[in-house]
């Protein structure tokens, strides 16, 4: 699957470990208090594009996440799904990933995310149970940069970066923003996006149930994994391809952990 955005090239570089706010005061989604929603949507649109990706978000617990995107290239639009069980395993259905670059279908998406956690942390600094009506965004950086990452992929963005737009509440932990984010290619250049979508909490959470069918769906597993290259052993970290048969939801996760408890014989 192709992404529409080109800076993804310019801004994400492979890695094993995630975002590192380290000791510099960088910004990280993690510190961010709207880190964790139960359900959220991300659309993207480079500035003077007409292209776009949108990305919806339901969060379970245990590390499940379902995902849902939409994107839109030139004349193009593909729709597609992503199931993450566990943190473990990755399901796609109508998503043409690239081979060996598999595990991007999931971390482009979650970067965005963490992306936008971390511009609505400056935006609503307080966070999300304070914001009762509407909040218009102004906020202009020069010191601190946006680190973000995950356990495959981590990248940021430098100083100077501002960020402009709406962020506006639409029921009890329901919230919609609409944000322009400029950030920093090299001196004296700049580029910009348009981040717009929804975020919302639920009090008694969410779950993916066991019974859910994922017959048809492409199974890959996640984890570090090794592979030889003109006689050298590399080390990564990403997806591959799996020959497991199961049906549903459930099942998965029981094989999942039987594979877990025979690792740690």
């Amino acid at each position: 699957m192709r992404w529409c955005a080109a800076w993804l090239l310019l801004m994400f570089a492979a890695g094993t470990a995630t975002a590192d706010c380290g000791e510099d005061g960088d910004i990280c989604p993690g510190d961010s208090p709207w880190a964790r929603s139960d359900s959220a949507s991300v659309r993207l649109q480079e500035e003077g594009s007409a292209d776009f990706t949108l990305w919806e978000f339901a969060f379970g617990g245990g590390e499940d996440l379902l995902l849902n995107v939409q994107s839109k290239q030139g004349h193009e639009l593909t729709r597609g799904s992503i199931l993450l069980v566990s943190g473990r395993a990755m399901l796609t259905k109508d998503l043409a990933l690239e081979k060996g670059f598999e595990i991007d279908a999931l971390d482009v998406p979650v970067l965005m995310y963490q992306l936008v956690v971390s511009l609505l942390a400056q935006a609503v600094p307080e966070g999300p149970e304070e914001l009762v009506a509407s909040r218009v965004v102004d906020v202009a950086e020069v010191e601190r940069a946006i680190r973000i990452g995950t356990q495959s992929a981590s990248g940021g963005f430098s100083p100077p970066w501002s960020v402009e737009g709406e962020v506006e509440s639409t029921g009890s932990s329901q919230f919609e923003y609409s944000l322009t984010f400029t950030y920093s290619i090299g001196p004296g250049e700049t580029a910009g996006m348009h981040l717009s979508g929804s975020w919302s909490r639920r009090p008694e959470g969410s779950s993916l149930e066991d019974s859910l069918d994922i017959q048809g769906w492409s199974l890959h597993t996640i984890g570090p994994f090794s592979v030889e290259q003109e006689g050298v052993t590399i080390f990564d970290f990403g997806a591959q391809a799996s020959s497991l048969e199961v049906r549903t939801l459930g099942e998965l996760r029981k094989a999942l952990a039987v594979d877990d408890a025979s690792a740690n014989r």
